[in-house]
């Protein structure tokens, strides 16, 4: 097994990043109520950005090797992020519904489950899997799975899968700001609302 670690100045750089999403995000979530669901989405999708970074960050500098057993653990993550995008924008304008939120996250939940299979394997594989996907060239070590564990065989679609996904709950997001700004006769490309401005602009951020 190769232990080497490799922490150059880009790795210190997503750390940094990685230390001030958990920062900002417990911020948020902290100052979350039930009447400002808005905060608890902000600071949600800020820690899911920080755990999706991290889990990067490990991967880059083999630091992971030292820590198997959270092999692929922010890969369900991905499938929060858009849900929790447009229910910030949402709920930033908008709080009836809010007791239906929860419906947005089930595709996360079942990959969540679903992800359990690749969860429970051996350090040995999971080794295996890292060298897989960052350094090819390693030779692996003599590993067998405990279970299939991706029986059926749709892990290669998850960046698929997250496009289309982001794709749709931006449009949502989108589609929301227009609707609110159409009653007052302004449009997506100019406002004076200057608590729609930031949330336009942050949509338009994710849209690039």
């Amino acid at each position: 097994m190769n232990t080497a670690t490799d922490l150059n100045a880009l790795s210190v750089f997503i750390f940094i990043g990685v230390c001030q999403g958990f920062i900002l995000s417990f911020f948020f979530i902290l100052k979350s109520s039930s009447n400002i669901k808005a905060n608890l989405y902000q600071g949600l999708l800020l820690l899911s950005f920080a755990l999706l970074m991290l889990e990067q960050f490990l991967n880059l500098t083999g630091y992971i090797v030292k820590v198997l057993p959270l092999t692929n653990y922010s890969e369900p993550l991905n499938f929060t992020l858009g849900p929790l995008i447009y229910l910030f924008i949402k709920r930033s304008t908008d709080q009836s519904g809010a007791k239906k939120d929860w419906l947005h996250f089930i595709v996360f939940f079942l990959y969540l489950g679903y992800m359990c299979l690749d969860f429970i394997q051996s350090n040995d594989f999971k080794y295996n899997s890292y060298v897989n996907s960052y350094h090819p060239g390693w030779p692996l070590l003599k590993a067998e799975a405990i279970v299939p564990n991706d029986p059926l065989g749709i892990k290669s679609w998850v960046n698929l899968a997250t496009a289309v996904q982001l794709i749709v709950y931006i449009s949502l997001a989108m589609r929301h700001l227009m609707k609110i700004l159409s009653k007052s006769g302004e449009s997506i490309f100019r406002t004076d609302d200057e608590n729609l401005k930031p949330l336009r602009n942050m949509v338009f951020h994710f849209v690039i």
